[in-house]
């Protein structure tokens, strides 16, 4: 424009080219904002954070009600990037606050996997009550809604669809639980013998401590010993 505005003045003496001031001011913008890296990731990051989740939406309004939601500046739109660095300026720590709130519901869609792994440990639970168990927990991480909380989930579905076992095991728990029979039922297993899976574990847990206990059986000339 520069070029083309020298040679028109050729023709035209007294007219004065200016380049676009406003055009200016965002080049002065863009090299901020390549000194500002870290707030350049925070504008970044939070924005993907927001980015088509209605639910995290509702958490910030109900947190923040009287601010709006954080901004989602365009390099193309000249002045965005500046607009959005002094709006986590001025409310950095409220912002702050809300992530943290939607981390700790991520850990509490996670945090009843260590609670489920006790309860299936516990000796003598009754097999429909593992398999409600391992119901819940499959609700709970389901209900994860970022992109974490998804592979976690898939991970669950897949380990649980790899266990032919498990499988035949639920279905032998609903039969007991009222449900009706399926296919996954073997054939030669009669109604008496499903009355005896009542309390069927569904961990192996009870074995492999009993190997820790065994190990401390020592033989001595044909007499055992228990090491104390």
């Amino acid at each position: 424009m520069v070029k083309a505005a020298t040679s028109i003045q050729t023709y035209y003496s007294k007219m004065i080219y200016v380049t676009c001031l406003a055009h200016a001011l965002h080049r002065v913008a863009e090299e901020i904002r390549i000194h500002f890296l870290n707030i350049d990731e925070l504008i970044n990051n939070v924005k993907k954070v927001f980015l088509k989740a209605p639910s995290r939406i509702q958490i910030f309004k109900t947190m923040a009600p009287d601010i709006p939601l954080p901004p989602r500046p365009v390099l193309t739109r000249w002045g965005t990037w500046l607009n959005a660095s002094m709006y986590y300026c001025d409310h950095f720590e409220l912002i702050k606050e809300i992530i943290n709130q939607l981390d700790r519901e991520n850990a509490a869609n996670f945090s009843t996997l260590a609670i489920s792994i006790t309860q299936l440990e516990t000796f003598g639970v009754p097999l429909i009550d593992s398999i409600n168990i391992i119901q819940k927990i499959k609700a709970e991480i389901q209900k994860a809604p970022n992109k974490i909380g998804k592979i976690i989930y898939q991970k669950l579905t897949t380990t649980l669809n790899k266990n032919k076992g498990f499988k035949i095991i639920s279905d032998i728990s609903g039969i007991l639980n009222g449900q009706g029979a399926t296919n996954e039922i073997p054939d030669d297993l009669t109604a008496n013998d499903l009355a005896f899976f009542k309390y069927s574990p569904i961990t192996s847990v009870d074995v492999e401590r009993s190997f820790s206990i065994y190990k401390n059986w020592q033989t001595t000339e044909d007499h055992f010993y228990l090491k104390i």
